[in-house]
């Protein structure tokens, strides 16, 4: 006969089956730990899928399988996870203690009722937002491992039982021993982080919330290896807990002066695209101060250089001159240097023109006896004003050694005349090489 029961629960963990169904591990009060499948809690229709999720203290009823238990019925008790999640370290410190209670309470329908009342009082207590989250994880690890059977010492020796307070402290032998009795490797922490230690066993919370932050980090970790010891296992949640110290303090005060003092050092370097603290007004140069700088004499150059915007005349191997930009240097001064950059433009810009200008010639082939100035090249370069010369020719044409050929010289008559077959003759210099005709000697 099928067994129906209903109690109240923890969960623990959440896992995906198949398309829509979930795995859930709870923690319940009379039966220990229970894994059991929720049907349909991954639909948008799901009537109790949303409390279903892990920190959720549930009252839940189960139909009891071979393997997996089912879910039929859940109401709420306690809505932990809502403002558990909420917060990062709230957060990460509860994902610590679920898993510890997981790994505590391994064998299933075992009853675990201690464990269970601990851990809804620490999710409850970190909803609540009672004391600091390190410190309740801290308090529940202590007090869980004291439930398990591992419960440490910190004031008596845990060998011999000598009266303490004593200052070494070693995991294998369960917490503070004497001198005596003291093993190779042990611990000496702070003799203030072994009386927070007791303090979060026993429940004194008046003197653990006045405690260091430096006395807190050191207890944690003495908390994390003496769980991981005894557990034999790691416990993975543990190394995302961010604790109350491991927050950065930045001063921006701090940061805004030494902004404002570095900023008139780094003004003048400062690239496009990067906020500078020089306005607008100070970077303006008047254009009285660019002509000047522009009128000065060139730092360095082997040839007289002419007047900016003119042309010179450069002998090139084909026995024809060619207008040339000039090439003087500027001074490179803030104006100096604007000139100098404005210049670089315009030569680009005539370069640009001219290029576009020779493939426009080499695109539209025109009859020389025809030509006329173009009006482009006159409005771009400003150097064909002179128009062509008796070839035929504009002075920047790069090719000076012959004109334009005309439309009939590129495309050949169309003949009537069939072509004359090609014949073979033999020359003393060489193979057969093609002629045109038996008339024509050969090569």
């Amino acid at each position: 006969m099928p067994v129906i029961y209903r109690d109240e629960a923890i969960v623990l963990r959440a896992q995906k089956l198949g398309e829509a169904d979930r795995i859930v591990t709870l923690l319940t009060r009379e039966r220990g730990q229970v894994r059991a499948v929720a049907k349909g809690v991954r639909k948008t229709m799901s009537r109790f899928g949303a409390r279903l999720e892990p920190f959720m203290l549930i009252d839940v009823q189960c139909y009891e399988g071979r393997s997996l238990d089912t879910v039929t019925q859940v109401e709420t008790i306690g809505p932990y996870g809502l403002q558990i999640v909420a917060d990062y370290t709230r957060y990460t410190a509860a994902s610590a203690m679920l898993e510890t209670a997981e790994r505590l309470t391994e064998t299933e329908r075992e009853p675990a009722l201690q464990q269970f009342l601990l851990l809804a009082g620490g999710l409850r207590t970190l909803a609540q937002d009672l004391h600091e989250p390190g410190l309740v994880l801290d308090a529940y690890l202590i007090r869980s491992l004291s439930v398990a059977g591992w419960a440490p010492s910190f004031t008596d020796c845990a060998r011999c039982g000598q009266t303490g307070p004593h200052r070494a402290f070693s995991l294998a032998m369960g917490g503070a021993v004497c001198p005596s009795c003291r093993p190779p490797g042990s611990a000496a922490p702070h003799p203030e982080t072994l009386q927070l230690l007791s303090a979060l066993l026993t429940g004194d919370w008046t003197s653990a919330d006045a405690s260091e932050a430096r006395r807190r980090r050191e207890a944690s970790g003495l908390v994390a290896a003496y769980l991981q010891w005894h557990v034999e296992r790691r416990v993975r949640s543990l190394r995302w807990v961010e604790r109350e110290g491991d927050k950065p303090i930045i001063d921006v005060a701090a940061i805004e002066r030494a902004q404002a003092a570095v900023a008139p050092a780094v003004a003048p370097a400062v690239g496009p695209g990067v906020r500078s603290a020089v306005s607008n007004e100070q970077r303006t140069v008047p254009n009285e101060q660019r002509a000047a700088s522009n009128a000065q004499p060139a730092v360095a150059n082997t040839h007289p250089a002419p007047a900016n915007g003119q042309a010179s005349e450069r002998a090139n191997p084909y026995g024809q001159t060619h207008p040339q930009r000039s090439t003087h240097l500027q001074p490179q001064s803030h104006a100096g240097g604007q000139g100098h950059a404005q210049g670089q433009r315009q030569d680009q810009g005539h370069t640009q023109a001219a290029v576009r200008a020779h493939a426009s010639g080499l695109s539209e082939r025109q009859d020389p006896t025809t030509a006329r100035p173009r009006p482009s090249d006159l409005h771009t370069t400003g150097l064909d004003t002179a128009g062509p010369d008796t070839t035929g020719r504009y002075p920047s044409d790069p090719h000076p050694t012959e004109p334009h050929p005309t439309v009939s010289e590129q495309v050949p008559a169309r003949s009537e005349e069939p072509p004359r077959p090609q014949a073979r003759i033999w020359s003393s210099d060489g193979p057969y090489r093609p002629t045109h005709g038996d008339d024509e000697p050969p090569w």
